[in-house]
């Protein structure tokens, strides 16, 4: 009898176990940035949710564009899309230069400079970006993103 109750413990505690299913569902997303007409790699591209509620479900759906400008959505998993919604769309492009003269600081190692915001911070906050997107069930190829 005790090995049934024992058992009859254990079940909830397995069936607990193993990946959660997200609450929201997400749809495909892919786009193109391109930097004065030519396209780059490693700009890091975010979605924000402007009735708010990325920050109730946690979630900042991101991808980070190719050699060839290109970007796929991921939210949950790599590729998923996104949420529905209406999203402000943040651009960060950071970039690490040579540099020869810079001298090193505990902060810093010598002939690097500090990672900077090619974009200067221009289009990082999601209340004032100029850029964004609607997302629709299904599949959603974005319009191109020149940002000159």
């Amino acid at each position: 009898m005790k090995a049934i109750y024992g058992l009859l413990i254990l079940i909830p505690i397995v069936a607990g176990c193993g990946e959660a299913e997200n609450s929201l569902k997400t749809f495909p997303a892919t786009g193109t940035i391109l930097v004065k007409g030519k396209p780059e790699a490693g700009i890091n591209v975010q979605f924000v949710n402007k009735d708010g509620s990325n920050s109730i479900e946690n979630i900042l759906p991101t991808g980070n564009t190719d050699a060839e400008g290109k970007f796929v959505v991921s939210t949950f998993k790599t590729g998923d899309g996104l949420p529905v919604g209406d999203y402000a769309v943040t651009l960060r492009w950071i970039r690490q230069t040579p540099s020869s003269e810079q001298k090193a600081t505990k902060d810093r190692i010598p002939g690097f400079d500090p990672p900077a915001d090619v974009f200067g911070g221009k289009f990082n906050n999601p209340d004032t970006t100029p850029y964004s997107v609607t997302i629709t069930e299904g599949d959603n190829t974005l319009e191109v993103i020149n940002v000159k």
